[in-house]
């Protein structure tokens, strides 16, 4: 019956909110399927559902399936509502999100745009929506390494947030994490310790010290830690994220690649080298099987390999995943951008090491062009 229809589809909803993806799923596909058989596939109402399935496949790193989700959202609404419609708000931000997650940042932004141009035609800016558009278009921007932009984005997200919701909304959790994220990108670390704990404080009060929101958290003290060359604490934080990670969603989940990279970045702090590559390649067969060979993650994974094997004295390997993480970078970020000339400078590097002096030498000058060529257009 359309009542129950309705009664699962909410169901879904709590279940998403408390983390728990697959139990999401299950119900949001009955109330799908009870909607079809009484409605038909066009019914206004299964943009929502699939709109909140298309989220809850993003939590599980589902993120093509999410993507079609959404869609089938989109086009549902736009015949019964229109192309401007405020529900549209919603889908394309969701959208934008799933791209994200899928390493395609301008399709990502492009949809978080469109959310934004509607939402300000429907409710006019300072409304609460505003606060997800923007904390997610800063997310994007943190990817572009555009640290500054996404720090601009979360504050207003914050500002919003604070003043519709007050200072201890669970909402707010997401957004101190995001400026997190956006500080550890400048070299603020002591700053996005801060926020990483003003998020840990309010997941932790709203949800229990099990969600899987908290693993995000401890991912990201992780990271700062290790940033700070306090390779221990950084070891502690991103081992409870392991933890939770693998007890909500098992062990080959997106949400692990950071944490095994973090680790591997860690234990070669420690000069462990065997146990970083163990890390290192436990985070490329998470991409290679949940988000494909094209995604960023894979090139910051292969030039992390390059580095352990580097310190582990095997030069072969260490120039192997230079050169694979060096032919992404090229393909992702461009030939000049900051992150591909590091791994330009690490091959250099590994080649010197080697005695591989003309092809050290190919990559100094590559990098020294390209050092003049910016010092020109200053």
């Amino acid at each position: 019956s359309p009542l129950l229809a309705s009664a699962y589809d909410n169901l879904g909803s709590a279940y998403h909110a408390l983390g728990e993806y697959e139990k999401s799923v299950e119900y949001l596909s009955k109330s799908e399927e009870m909607t079809k058989k009484v409605f038909g596939e066009t019914y206004p109402a299964l943009a929502t559902t699939y709109d909140h399935m298309g989220s809850s496949y993003t939590a599980l790193g589902r993120y093509r399936q999410a993507i079609e989700c959404h869609l089938k959202a989109e086009k549902i609404t736009i015949k019964a509502l229109g192309e401007r419609h405020p529900d549209l708000t919603k889908t394309y931000n969701n959208l934008g999100r799933a791209y994200e997650s899928v390493g395609d940042y301008q399709k990502a932004i492009e949809h978080h745009i469109k959310a934004e141009q509607i939402a300000k035609q429907a409710v006019g800016e300072g409304h609460i929506c505003f606060a997800e558009i923007y904390d997610s278009l800063g997310s994007v921007y943190s990817d572009l390494e555009e640290f500054k932009t996404a720090i601009k984005y979360h504050s207003k997200a914050l500002d919003i947030k604070k003043n519709s919701l007050g200072e201890n909304h669970f909402s707010l959790a997401t957004t101190y994490n995001n400026l997190g994220e956006a500080h550890v990108g400048l070299g603020n670390y002591h700053d996005a310790i801060k926020y990483f704990k003003s998020d840990k404080r309010i997941t932790k009060m709203a949800f229990g010290a099990d969600h899987p929101d908290l693993a995000t958290v401890f991912n990201n003290l992780g990271r700062a830690y290790n940033d700070l060359d306090e390779p221990a604490k950084a070891i502690k934080h991103l081992t409870e994220a392991e933890r939770i990670v693998k007890k909500a969603f098992g062990d080959k989940h997106p949400l692990l690649i950071s944490t095994y990279n973090f680790l591997g970045l860690s234990y070669c702090d420690l000069e462990d080298s065997s146990r970083a590559i163990e890390y290192h390649l436990k985070a490329e067969r998470i991409i290679k099987e949940s988000i494909g060979e094209e995604h960023p993650d894979l090139a910051t994974t292969y030039d992390y390999l390059g580095g352990a094997y580097n310190d582990s004295g095997d030069s072969e390997k260490a120039i192997h995943y230079a050169k694979l993480a060096l032919n992404l970078m090229e393909t992702q970020l461009g030939k000049d951008n900051p992150s591909t000339m590091t791994v330009l400078d690490n091959l250099a590097l590994y080649y010197s090491e080697a005695g591989m002096t003309t092809e050290a030498t190919e990559c100094e000058d590559r990098l020294a062009r390209n050092s003049g060529s910016k010092q020109t257009q200053l």
